[in-house]
């Protein structure tokens, strides 16, 4: 399955990736907002990053990847995340100051390592970056 939106094309790998990233991102929002709550903003960012990782890893393995989860695969898949992760929590320390909710700097601060997780993740499945995936039905 191959969607054309203009010069963009998206793969059934590339819509999954983003349908359980939006799950996986409203699951960061919501653990930000309880954690938030009482810790400062950049520690709930740091903590609510693990519950929505460990989703993403798990989805990724049954509806992405289609392979078996293993804790190699699971330590990748974090290091790689970690970096994202990072960018994450250094906007939200930097820049929440600025936005009258720290909701927001979390939202913008989040968006910041969706394209380089797509990749990580591929990694930690496939061991590859750059290539084709074989699309399965």
């Amino acid at each position: 399955m191959k969607i054309q939106i203009g010069k963009l094309s998206f793969t059934r790998i590339h819509l999954l990736f983003l349908l359980i990233g939006s799950v996986a991102f409203t699951i960061n929002l919501i653990f930000f907002s309880i954690f938030n709550n009482f810790l400062p903003a950049y520690l709930a960012s740091f903590f609510c990053f693990f519950v929505a990782v460990t989703f993403n890893f798990f989805m990724h393995g049954i509806f992405l990847w289609k392979l078996p989860p293993s804790f190699k695969k699971f330590y990748l898949f974090i290091s790689g995340y970690s970096i994202g992760l990072f960018l994450n929590v250094i906007f939200v320390y930097f820049f929440v100051s600025f936005f009258s909710n720290a909701l927001h700097a979390q939202i913008i601060g989040g968006t910041l390592g969706v394209i380089f997780n797509f990749f990580s993740s591929k990694f930690s499945y496939t061991g590859k970056i750059k290539g084709k995936i074989k699309e399965s039905t």
